[in-house]
This record gives structure tokens, sequence and C-alpha cells, in this order.
């Protein structure tokens, strides 16, 4: 035989040895390509370790990153947002209204129940367009109990009271119910109720005179003979 022939057939047989060795490595390399390939990134997840041993927080690129950062609100009344707490309505304050200090009589008593002189006192009542009628039924209303342990006393019958006013010039023309004709203390407290409506009108400067009126009618005398069927002033 040719010793080429025997030659090319020896490295036909190393050749083929060659192959089969090296195929068991080419079939692992193929495979481990293969799992890489199929497998998920994971390397994303695996944060490098820096000096301190510390891991870095994980970044989100997800679109929402880019979005402002929104504190929810809750759908409460404005009042409760702003303080965090409710706050009460408060009521409406009522306008102020304006006071003046009025004047009435009221009889002064000696120690034995002796009606002696009229006395002024003073009542903080509302401004209104009847003043004169204001400080009437104030005086009609009696003094208080401070002003009673003074002697401070009213002779006004019970149950009298004002039915109209009208004031023509200098007269004050005052209209009284029945009851006021009736006075249980005789004349001197005839007298005295007189003197308390006169007094108390004459405190504004435009009135000089009373013209009583019974149920709207001018009369001549009160019981016990006091004519009242003209004008009466202070004198």
């Amino acid at each position: 035989m040719p010793v080429s022939v025997i030659l090319w057939v020896l490295f036909f047989i190393v050749l083929v040895a060659i192959i089969f060795a090296l195929m068991p490595a080419a079939k692992r390399t193929w495979i481990d390509f293969s799992e890489n390939r199929n497998a998920p990134d994971t390397q994303a997840a695996e944060q490098p370790s820096g000096e301190s041993g510390t891991s870095q927080p994980q970044q989100d690129f997800s679109v929402t990153e880019n979005r402002p950062h929104e504190t929810p609100v809750e759908n409460t009344p404005p009042a409760e947002q702003a303080t965090g707490s409710p706050i009460a309505e408060q009521p409406a304050q009522p306008p102020a209204v304006e006071t003046r200090d009025r004047v009435v009589y009221f009889m002064q008593l000696d120690r034995d129940g002796n009606i002696l002189h009229p006395v002024k006192v003073s009542r903080r009542l509302p401004v209104s367009t009847s003043p004169l009628q204001d400080s009437l039924n104030a005086l009609f209303a009696g003094p208080t109990a401070e002003e009673k342990d003074r002697r401070l006393e009213t002779f006004l019958p019970e149950g009298s009271k004002i039915l109209s006013i009208e004031i023509r010039g200098n007269t004050a023309f005052i209209n009284c119910n029945e009851e006021f004709q009736y006075n249980p203390f005789g004349t001197e407290g005839i007298d005295a109720q007189l003197q308390q409506v006169v007094w108390t009108a004459t405190e504004f400067p435009n009135v000089r005179n009373v013209q009583f009126l019974i149920e709207g009618k001018r009369i001549v005398f009160l019981n016990e003979g006091i004519n009242i069927e003209n004008p009466i002033g202070r004198q």
C-alpha cells in the first residue's frame, strides 16, 4: 500500500477522534447559550454593591414616574380643609340698638307713708319716633324694687294705661283708659297721679301742659272733684 494512502487514512482517523472529543463541549455550550437566551433579564434586578455594601433602590421607569405627585383631597367644605376641623357657624349678631336716658317721676314718701313730692328717676330706653309714649309707658310700669326701697311709689291706679297721645302746639293730649279715673287713695292720690304724668310729659321742651282724656273724651272731674277739663301744667 502506498505511503500517501496510509497518511490520509491516519489523518482521517485523527480528525474523527478530535470531532468526537469536541462534541460534548460543543453540546454544553449550545445548551448554555439557549438557556441564557430564553431566561429573563435579571441584571436590572441585581444592583451593584457600593463600597459600603448597601444596595441601591431600584428605579421605576414606568410611565407614572414622570407624573407630578398628587395628594388626594377629600370632598370637605372649605372651612374643614383650611383648618382640619369644622368651624361652628357664628350666629348673626343683632344690630346695636341706640338708647337714651329718659326721665319719669314717682312720689317720695316719708317714713309714715305720707306723700311728699315728685322725684325724677332715669330710664334707659331705646330711641324711637315716639319718645313721650315710651317715657309714659315706663312711668306706668312702676318703680323698681331698688326705688321702692328708697320709698319711691307710684299712685297711678292699677290697670290704668295710655291709649293714645297727640301733641298740639305745647299741649300733650293724653288719652287714658277708664281705670285711670278711679284712684283708691282719694284726693291726695289723684293729685299725685296727675303730677306724675304731667311732670314726666313736661320733661320734653315742646310740652308745657297736659290735657287728659278718658276713653277719648274730655271730662270735667275725676273722682273726689279734681278738675281736669282744661290743660294742666306743673303749676
